[in-house]
């Protein structure tokens, strides 16, 4: 069982839920394997942006078919990082929304 999350065990939460990136504005939501619906964004100061090459900050976009999103308005502010189960991101509490696919 997951202590941050209650009902996942780690293993089962990293495949299931880790879906939020890191994009600064020039990047945006753009990811080469994009599967996810990316409507939201919180800040988390440090934040670089996920793309290879580029180290600009970033901001945390949040998966809002993953329920990251619904997450964030439930309260939660540390979401994990795609591909470690050891990095995580605290946000603040903002989150902008976004119209998908601009």
């Amino acid at each position: 069982m997951c202590r941050d999350h209650g009902v996942y065990s780690a293993n089962e939460f990293c495949k299931r839920m880790i879906m939020a990136i890191v994009r600064c504005p020039q990047h945006d939501r753009s990811s080469p394997n994009q599967k996810h619906i990316y409507s939201a964004y919180s800040t988390c100061p440090g934040a670089v942006c996920g793309i290879s090459g580029c180290q600009a900050n970033g901001r945390v976009w949040l998966a809002e078919d993953m329920g990251e999103v619904q997450a964030h308005e439930r309260g939660q502010r540390v979401f994990p990082v795609p591909n470690s189960a050891a990095v995580k991101l605290r946000v603040t509490d903002m989150l902008v929304r976004a119209e998908y696919g601009r």
